[in-house]
């Protein structure tokens, strides 16, 4: 019964999550980025994001570090959190596919930095 309730939560937030950036501008230059062991972070302050670093690497090679910036929307930031969340309890791991233009650097305004993170545009958990 848990493991059940767990997955439709799951669910739920995966679908909120990956429609709420569906009119994401830069969604046609996105790349399927592979993220292992992800930890995550909320970065507060004039600059708060929602940063999630891929301690195991990732398919972008020294791009490591995904971020959001919180004021964009509060409630998609809560959903990425939660996301991450089930997809450790459900794999162990926390295996996640997040979705980027790698050559957006427009995060640098909110604490992003240039050399090796990205903005968040779309996450999948699994």
């Amino acid at each position: 019964m848990e493991n059940t309730m767990l997955n439709k939560y799951r669910l739920a937030a995966l679908a909120i999550v990956t429609c709420g950036f569906a009119a994401a501008p830069a969604m046609a230059a996105d790349t399927a980025v592979s993220c292992s062991a992800p930890v995550a972070y909320v970065i507060t302050g004039s600059e708060a994001n929602y940063t999630i670093v891929c301690t195991g690497g990732s398919s972008a090679g020294a791009i490591t570090n995904f971020s959001y910036e919180i004021k964009t929307n509060t409630t998609v930031a809560q959903l990425l959190a939660q996301v991450v969340a089930s997809s450790a309890i459900a794999t162990g791991d926390g295996a996640i596919t997040i979705y980027s233009d790698l050559s957006n650097t427009a995060g640098i305004a909110w604490g992003c930095g240039s050399a090796n993170c990205r903005v968040i545009d779309q996450l999948v958990g699994y």
